[in-house]
């Protein structure tokens, strides 16, 4: 079983050197590794480990399953951009629709950045090595909340 420690570090900075390389991409200057839950109080990148189990990449075993020594391992893996967006003003007035279309734009930015970076490094094993399985489960948003929407892109990687 691949260390899940080594397995977070491969994907942090093979997401970061990636995303910094795209032309006109800026990263927020807040980044880091995580596991778990993590706070929202600045624009921030991050890669957090969610859960290790049992089992293929997104396709997790129920309850304990004998092998005859066999087992494999996956480990699921958020990636996440967060950044600003426009809420009320001093007088309580609702953002404009252009500045919420802007901010709902550069989420459609991140998630089509997030999600071409996950096939280059797929492609060139940073996320793996040779032969591991990566399973792409998607990009989803949440927010905004307290005037930032997360765009993340959530990976299962075989241990």
């Amino acid at each position: 079983m691949r260390d899940p420690s080594e397995a977070l570090q491969a994907a942090f900075d093979s997401f970061r050197t990636k995303l910094l390389a795209r032309s006109g991409f800026t990263l927020p200057h807040h980044q880091f590794i995580a596991t778990g839950a993590v706070a929202s109080d600045c624009e921030q990148f991050f890669v957090a480990g969610v859960n290790i189990y049992q089992g293929k990449p997104h396709q997790q075993q129920s309850g304990y399953q004998e092998t005859g020594g066999f087992q494999t391992f996956a480990f699921d893996i958020a990636v996440t951009l967060e950044r600003c967006v426009p809420g009320p003003n001093a007088a309580g007035r609702p953002p404009t629709a252009a500045n919420l279309s802007a901010a709902a734009l550069k989420a459609a930015e991140d998630a089509q950045a997030l999600t071409e970076t996950f096939y280059l490094a797929a492609e060139d094993n940073s996320l793996t090595g040779e032969c591991n399985i990566v399973h792409n489960a998607g990009v989803s948003w949440s927010g905004p909340q307290g005037g930032l929407l997360r765009t993340t892109i959530n990976l299962s990687i075989e241990l």
